[in-house]
């Protein structure tokens, strides 16, 4: 069983955080990234780039990692063709290095086990009404595990609204 990170009320629901016990390797998702991983002890190597290529042909950006350095990038080959461009312009390599940040943010919260689900009860019922699984990252509102849930809850008096709507006669 599961062990309650936190425990939000929301209307008439209980939302339980959990841990994801089996959560999904951010780096087996479709990916033109790799990561060049510099740590003696890491067993796993993503290492789609080789290092003496970053110099010029790829995008790339340093991140932290247990007090390591690493470097995720990506081949200027491959932005080229995804963004339908000849000339990498400033705006097209700011919002390359935006991803970049985005996969690395994501990839060092399944390092951690920092990869959560929730699930939903009615208020007095002990039955699972609503689950999901796979948020990365512990800011439960900014990795949108809070507000799916919450969402998910405000659809359910709306639907109940209009099931039990009365139907009006003229």
């Amino acid at each position: 069983m599961h062990r309650t990170i936190e425990t939000v009320n929301y209307k008439s629901h209980v939302i339980n955080i959990f841990r994801d016990d089996r959560p999904e390797n951010p780096r087996e998702w479709d990916s033109n990234t790799g990561i060049i991983i510099h740590h003696p002890d890491f067993l796993r190597h993503y290492e789609v780039i080789e290092e003496d290529h970053i110099d010029g042909d790829v995008i790339s950006l340093d991140f932290t990692l247990h007090g390591y350095v690493h470097k995720i990038c990506v081949p200027k080959s491959d932005v080229r063709r995804n963004y339908g461009c000849r000339r990498i312009s400033r705006k097209v390599k700011d919002r390359i290095l935006c991803v970049l940040s985005l996969e690395a943010e994501v990839y060092v919260a399944w390092v951690n086990g920092d990869v959560f689900g929730y699930q939903t009860y009615k208020y007095g019922v002990d039955e699972v009404v609503d689950d999901c699984w796979g948020y990365y990252g512990a800011d439960f509102e900014k990795n949108w595990l809070l507000p799916t849930a919450r969402e998910w809850i405000d659809s359910l008096k709306i639907d109940n609204l209009a099931i039990h709507r009365p139907e009006m006669h003229i």
